[in-house]
């Protein structure tokens, strides 16, 4: 089994037009880029992949993207716990 992992570091980046795959990220840097190349290439996969990040760094919008894109998008996706404080 393959693993695929990213960590997402907060980045300010000006808003741009995202696909519909990618609804609600938003971003225009090569930083961004490089993550949703990983994300289109490990969608089509079985691959477990472990997101990692800051809170408020669009972890669960980059799992929701890889659910969508994946043959999995037509099961139900349970999203990531939200840290409790």
């Amino acid at each position: 089994m393959k693993t695929f992992s990213c960590t997402v570091s907060p980045v300010r980046t000006p808003k741009a037009k995202c696909t519909d795959s990618f609804q609600g990220i938003i971003g225009s840097s090569a930083a961004l880029k490089r993550v949703l190349d990983l994300v289109m290439t490990v969608s089509p996969t079985d691959a477990t992949v472990l997101i990692e990040g800051e809170t408020g760094t669009g972890k669960e919008l980059l799992a929701r993207a890889i659910h969508t894109l994946s043959p999995r998008r037509g099961r139900k996706m349970i999203p990531p716990e939200r840290e409790v404080r």
